[in-house]
């Protein structure tokens, strides 16, 4: 869904209230939260919050009103992002018809999808509802302070209570609130100094066409979210457990996760695809039942084994005859280093340190830019979206600008220079190394970085090369840390090593 810390408008400011959202789907995914109600939050947890009988504790409140950072979260454009907010629009509507339905609905804005049953009317029908909703404003270079966040003390103890200090540090979340309800006028051209005629709201015709009527006071989101599991049930869910599986087995059943419609790939195996979403639904939503049930398959629990026959009949393991190798993400190459050298903070990370907004000046020409390394789980990195993470770039991380349905595998030279020449590897490689040259003997450390590393003893020809790698670089090096170097020289070899980076 496109997660970053910055607004990505041309100063690209800071969002300090972000991580929230990304915590709160961290602890969705941990709890199991069910993915029916996972999708209602997200899309109008902050009317939830306030409809709720009893009245939501405040941390039940809160959580609510942190799940609509999924809208907050859209991209701003423009140096002033109240004119250029169909642009955000826009980009809220793209980002909700791939990551829950599997369609390009954004490409009706300016006139009928030519290959799917989606109209124009339809974009309109949809942008009505997120039009009536109120975005918080990240700042921007012609009005550089943050506004119109939402508070996350309920509003029913905020009139009870006089402690000012309770209520600031109650410090509010990056999220969305109920604007003035209204029909979308249809931008002719997808220009919006070109208005046509009223568009009632609504959702798409291909499954009903329904308009939001009841209550006709509202955004119309908490409709949308119900008829998301409702009427469209069957393609949420199919949509949802061939995600699991991509990740799962590298390539979902459907290989094209954010596209079901004709310009896709059709389902390489159909029945099976119908089969999981009906499982899914019947589980409860479950999506750790849906990882139960994938992981103890047959076709999960394959050897990556070469077979010549089968490859000649199925060269792209289309009917899963093996388990196709992969390469770690780029956020599991990180972790990976983290966790095998014994740095890896398993601590949640939380706010990231911000200048104080009242000393923001960013400008197109001088925009937000940092980075905060920490030992934390890659996914706790500060993410920018108009200058990546420098690591995240080079591993093929996620584009934080759109939603992005699969990594693209890249194989470069830097890569490699990474492992060799990156202060960070050296940094990890020599901590280790010194915890290894307490070992007894070489034979000793080299048994323990292979498991470490590996999982396995190391061969007798990787012990023979071990001994010459170590005897010519003791050689070259002298003084009283030359063990310790030669072992983080070796062990920077061993994180570029394919065994290391890729998961058979």
């Amino acid at each position: 869904v496109r997660y970053a810390d910055t607004a990505g408008e041309t100063a690209d400011f800071p969002v300090p209230d972000a991580w929230r959202y990304r915590n709160y789907v961290i602890n969705a995914f941990n709890s199991d939260k069910p993915y029916d109600q996972f999708l209602r939050e997200q899309l109008a947890g902050d009317i939830l919050a306030n409809e709720f009988k009893p009245q939501p504790k405040r941390e039940r409140y809160a959580e609510l009103v942190v799940a609509t950072g999924y809208l907050a979260g859209a991209r701003r454009f423009g140096f002033d992002t109240a004119a250029d907010h169909y642009l955000t629009l826009e980009d809220t509507i793209d980002v909700f018809g791939k990551s829950a339905l599997g369609l390009t609905i954004a490409c009706a804005r300016c006139h009928d999808h030519k290959y799917d049953p989606i109209s124009a009317n339809d974009y309109y029908a949809l942008y009505g509802i997120f039009d009536s909703t109120r975005y918080p404003f990240p700042g921007c270079e012609k009005v550089n302070r943050p506004k119109d966040m939402v508070a996350l003390l309920p509003p029913w103890e905020m009139t009870k209570t006089l402690d000012k200090e309770l209520v600031q540090r109650a410090g509010q979340a990056y999220a969305v609130a109920e604007g003035k309800p209204h029909h979308a006028v249809l931008h002719k051209r997808g220009d919006p100094k070109s208005p046509g005629e009223i568009v009632p709201r609504g959702f798409l015709e291909i499954f009903g066409g329904q308009t939001v009527k009841t209550p006709d006071k509202t955004s119309g989101r908490l409709q949308l979210a119900d008829w998301l599991i409702g009427p469209a049930s069957h393609l949420t869910a199919r949509v949802m457990v061939n995600r699991i599986w991509q990740h799962h087995f590298g390539a979902g059943l459907v290989k094209t996760p954010n596209d079901f419609g004709t310009r896709g790939d059709p389902p390489s195996h159909p029945e099976l695809l119908d089969y999981l979403a009906r499982r899914f639904i019947d589980s409860g939503w479950s999506v750790k039942a849906m990882h139960r049930l994938i992981l103890t398959s047959e076709a999960y629990q394959r050897s990556s084994t070469h077979h010549d026959k089968n490859a000649q009949i199925d060269p792209g393991n289309t009917w899963l005859w093996k388990y196709s190798r992969r390469r770690l993400s780029a956020e599991e190459i990180r972790d990976a280093v983290l966790q095998v050298c014994g740095d890896l903070d398993r601590t949640p990370g939380e706010a990231h340190p911000f200048l104080d907004a009242k000393k923001w000046g960013y400008t197109q020409h001088n925009p937000f830019s940092a980075v905060y390394d920490h030992d934390r789980r890659s996914v706790y990195l500060m993410t920018q979206r108009i200058k990546r993470h420098p690591f995240l770039a080079l591993f093929d991380g996620a584009d934080a600008n759109a939603s992005t349905p699969f990594r693209h595998t890249t194989t470069v030279p830097t890569q490699s220079l990474f492992f060799m020449n990156d202060p960070f590897i050296h940094g990890k490689a020599t901590g280790l190394a010194t915890r290894l040259v307490k070992l007894m003997n070489d034979d000793a450390r080299l048994e323990r970085a292979c498991r470490l590393l590996y999982g396995r003893a190391p061969s007798a020809r990787e012990r023979e090369v071990n001994r010459r790698f170590l005897d010519e670089t003791l050689r070259e090096t002298k003084g009283s840390d030359s063990a310790r170097h030669a072992w983080a020289a070796w062990l920077r070899v061993m994180f570029a090593s394919n065994e290391f980076v890729y998961v058979d």
